[in-house]
């Protein structure tokens, strides 16, 4: 499944905000190891996981292989971050193995923390604006209390 990926948008025919309901009709019946939690569902054989707030609405979408997911050209899942962080050079660190492209709002999540720069992402998440926001004044706010 090739997904172009439109930050805080949508994720190929998935949309940020959708809900539960609308996105298992996007999937038509394309369930065959399909895990339903209440805040999050995941399609492992589809390369898929959508995560949901209280209310049901769609706020994080995944993607990793067999998916691929595509911006400006390239899929993100099948390049290196050395050359991701070369064409999008503003991200940071988020935990031991996760980095977010901070103008994008995309978030990139690796295999191990060690040495990300030869890895290829193994997960591509695409969130709501207000999460992201949120991360970002947490960053800033880390910051000016460690200097």
């Amino acid at each position: 499944m090739i997904l172009e990926v439109q930050p805080y948008m949508r994720l190929g025919q998935f949309k940020i905000g959708a809900g539960k309901q609308e996105i298992s009709q996007q999937l038509d019946g394309d369930t065959q190891d399909a895990i339903d939690e209440a805040s999050q569902d995941a399609y492992p054989h589809l390369g898929l996981t959508f995560d949901y707030d209280e209310e049901g609405r769609c706020v994080t979408i995944s993607a990793s292989v067999p998916a691929a997911a595509m911006y400006e050209g390239l899929n993100l899942l099948a390049t290196p971050f050395a050359a991701i962080k070369e064409r999008y050079p503003n991200y940071t660190r988020m935990g031991n193995n996760a980095v977010l492209l901070i103008d994008l709002g995309i978030g990139l999540t690796f295999g191990n923390p060690e040495n990300l720069d030869r890895q290829l992402p193994k997960q591509v998440s695409i969130y709501a604006r207000a999460i992201i926001e949120e991360q970002i004044r947490d960053l800033e706010s880390w910051y000016r209390m460690s200097c």
